[in-house]
């Protein structure tokens, strides 16, 4: 099992690499551009559910969610889930850098953005916690059952939510869960919790 995670995390981990290669010297593709723009011009209404998933992207409520689980699973597990959610922020953030690509404009939206946000967009570091926080829950988590798979549902709406408010392209937050979900089989297969 620890062989074929590491292999799935590894290969996530390396298609993310060529694909932030190819974002750092391209612009956004025709078909991210026009799904975002589809996802952006749904109703105000989506918000009262996408803004509450977009949260899990945050590191405050990973850090909560952290909590949550040292109380139902134990401490150690909890260290692990939050060493996972550091180590694939950091690399959203350092791979921010090197890309520097833009976020999606009004034009590119076909109207103005619900929410402003500074700072590069490839990847998508909101979706990149919520799918490294979702993976490592799901890895640590003891017992079979529905539960262990509770925030994959809640990520792929928080990746959603990033392009309903105007502040990442499809492709961004695709990649933040290819980066997100390959850290966390990566160190969840090298390092196990339990």
């Amino acid at each position: 099992m620890a062989r074929r995670q590491l292999l799935a995390g590894l290969v996530l981990l390396g298609g993310f690499a060529a694909w932030a290669a190819v974002a750092s010297a391209t612009d956004t593709s025709e078909w991210a551009t026009s799904l975002t723009r589809h996802v952006h011009g749904r109703p105000d209404g989506w918000a009262v559910v996408l803004w509450p998933a977009m949260q899990l992207g945050n590191r405050l409520v990973a850090l909560a969610v952290c909590g949550l689980v040292a109380w139902l699973v134990g401490r150690r597990p909890a260290v692990a889930v939050l060493a996972i959610v550091l180590v694939a922020w950091s690399a959203a953030i350092l791979t921010k850098e090197v890309a520097q690509r833009p976020r999606p404009s009004a034009a590119e939206l076909g109207g103005a953005p619900r929410s402003m946000v500074e700072g590069w967009g490839f990847p998508s570091s909101h979706a990149t916690v919520a799918f490294a926080l979702a993976t490592a829950v799901a890895l640590v988590w003891p017992r079979p059952s529905a539960w262990r798979y509770a925030l994959v549902p809640v990520a792929v709406l928080a990746a959603v939510a990033r392009m309903y408010y105007g502040v990442h392209f499809a492709d961004d937050v695709a990649a933040g869960a290819l980066l997100g979900t390959g850290v966390a089989l990566t160190i969840g297969a090298v390092a196990p919790s339990t």
